[in-house]
């Protein structure tokens, strides 16, 4: 009875240790059991390999070679940040800092035009050229005032020497002095009311006593940088203050985006964002509004960015991308590393012989890297571009085995 016992308790070790070592090559690649199907690998039938279950060939053997044949590129699983962001739609608009409408400072008609729509202007430069009577008034007043001013200070000097030498009275002195006083106060009301037609220094200058072109306004930028709007027409009559150009320069712009109140937390002014668009820059945010619209709900941030090769224009559509988060990671592969094989994710990580199919437990992501829990270690390499042709290669072995 005894020994009977011990027979049937063998028994059953040696079933359950069967049926272990059965099973276990289901969990592995590329290890498959017996079976009674003509496939099998029970009995040495040209298909077989013995009793047992055997390592058949693995399809993810590959030489150097053919991954390079394959466009297989790799990289190293490696510890690092993950960068979580937040993006907003948003619109080019030009700096209002830099932007200068340049008007008709006086009324009169325009006899020449120096630059066209579209034409790169120096901060200075000739726009246009106006006629006008009330400059010639103005000018007429000025070289006026300097003429008189000119004659009184020599009455001045003349009474002076006079008065010092006893010769004339004291009051022809102080008179002589009183009307030089009024010649200066004279010119410098004249030079008032031309400095407000947008002469300086150096027009009053050329002036010089000349009575030539009295009746002439140049029209000058006030800014360098492209000539956007331009509603001047040769030949028109404008009244005063009309507004004939617009200049902008465009070397920096701005990107206007309407964000929720939820997401300005994460917004802060100097903050590196990128831009894209018709092309990516890199930009700063420079306001953030403190008020929320009442009727979208939403508050508006403004982002700068440089457009030094013109590859923006204004109204251009854009989206605004910030980082909204940064968080340290042990474990981190490219997103496109990853596969899904029978619903789970597996990378496949580069051997000696080849790639080896783990399956991964993944973490968090941020859109270009995904943080990996269990599977892989930093300082492995992984397969990364062209990883599905590995993908496949395991789908086609797995087919033929079933088949």
């Amino acid at each position: 009875m005894r020994n009977s016992l011990i027979a049937l308790a063998a028994g059953l070790l040696i079933g359950i240790g069967g049926t272990l070592f059965i099973a276990a090559p289901e969990k592995i690649p590329f290890l498959h059991s017996d079976g009674p199907d003509g496939h099998g690998h029970g009995a040495k039938d040209g298909h077989g390999h013995g009793g047992g279950a055997e390592v058949e060939e693995n399809p993810l053997k590959l030489s150097d070679e053919q991954v390079t044949q394959s466009g297989i590129s790799l990289a190293q699983v490696r510890e690092g940040e993950l960068v979580r962001t937040t993006t907003f739609p948003g619109n080019v608009v030009a700096n209002p800092d830099q932007v200068a409408a340049v008007a008709a400072k006086s009324s009169g008609v325009i006899v020449d035009l120096k630059k066209r729509l579209g034409d790169t202007v120096a901060k200075g430069e000739l726009l246009a050229v106006l006629e006008s009577r009330e400059i010639a008034e103005a000018k007429g007043e000025f070289l006026a005032a300097q003429r008189s001013e000119a004659l009184a200070r020599t009455t001045f000097e003349r009474e002076r020497n006079l008065w010092e030498k006893k010769i004339s009275s004291e009051q022809d002195y102080l008179q002589a002095r009183a009307t030089v006083e009024e010649a200066r106060i004279r010119i410098d009301l004249a030079r008032q009311r031309l400095a407000a037609f947008g002469f300086n220094g150096s027009d009053l200058s050329r002036l010089n006593g000349s009575n030539s072109g009295l009746q002439v306004l140049e029209i000058r930028s006030p800014i360098a940088g492209r000539v956007v709007e331009r509603r001047a027409v040769l030949g028109a009559s404008v009244p005063s203050e009309t507004e004939l150009f617009t200049v902008a320069d465009l070397s920096r712009l701005w990107i206007e985006a309407s964000v929720a109140p939820t997401d300005l937390a994460a917004i802060r002014e100097g903050d590196a964002v990128v831009v894209d668009g018709p092309n990516k820059a890199e930009g700063k945010v420079v306001f953030v509004s403190p008020v929320v619209d009442r009727e979208t709900r939403l508050a508006k941030i403004i982002v700068q960015i440089g457009n030094t090769d013109s590859s923006w224009r204004l109204g251009d559509f854009a989206s605004v991308t910030v980082k909204s988060a940064v968080e340290r990671a042990a474990v981190l592969v490219p997103k496109a590393a990853i596969q899904r094989m029978k619903k789970e994710s597996v990378v496949f990580v580069r051997t000696p012989e080849g790639f080896e199919m783990r399956e991964v437990v993944l973490g968090r992501s941020d859109g270009n890297q995904t943080e990996i829990r269990f599977g892989v270690e930093a300082g492995e390499a992984v397969a990364v571009v062209n990883s599905f042709v590995l993908k496949a290669q395991v789908e086609k072995a797995e087919a033929e085995h079933s088949h």
